[in-house]
């Protein structure tokens, strides 16, 4: 089973795929140069249904949005999370929203902080995987290794 996991923001997602319980492909992109809410929810739908049929996704998985004290930055969230789980819906997409404590309390992630929890994220990628990658792909691994060993096992 192919499972590919989203760390959606408005701005870069990070994803990560499994086979199984096996990382086989990650990576970042970019939707910075898009100016309006609405045109960078648009062109991140459209990525991620090229990106689902390119890489023969299976089931997916996408981590749930917190409150983090700007309120225009989470309402630009609840509307993609919105539009995804919409589309996900429309296809009759197998799905999971992973809540971010799930999958931190999973691999160990610890920090007061969000820089501390971002980094310890990066060392558990590394120590797991042996790849450095930026804090948006590990989340989107570390994601991912929560939902082939604890929800699908």
């Amino acid at each position: 089973m192919r499972l590919i996991c989203f760390d959606q923001s408005t701005a870069i997602v990070g994803w990560s795929i499994f086979d199984d319980k096996v990382l086989v492909d990650y990576g970042l992109q970019n939707f910075k140069k898009f100016k309006s809410s609405d045109q960078k929810v648009s062109e991140i739908k459209k990525w991620m249904t090229d990106t689902i049929v390119e890489k023969k996704a299976e089931v997916f998985a996408i981590e749930d949005i917190q409150f983090q004290g700007m309120i225009t930055a989470y309402r630009s969230l609840a509307e993609l999370i919105g539009v995804i789980k919409s589309h996900f819906y429309d296809n009759d997409y197998a799905y999971i929203i992973v809540k971010n404590g799930e999958w931190k309390k999973y691999c160990e992630i610890k920090g007061r902080k969000r820089a501390e929890q971002k980094a310890n994220a990066q060392k558990f990628v590394k120590n797991k995987y042996n790849i450095d990658v930026a804090e948006d792909v590990c989340d989107a691994i570390c994601i991912g290794e929560y939902v082939v060993n604890k929800i699908l096992k």
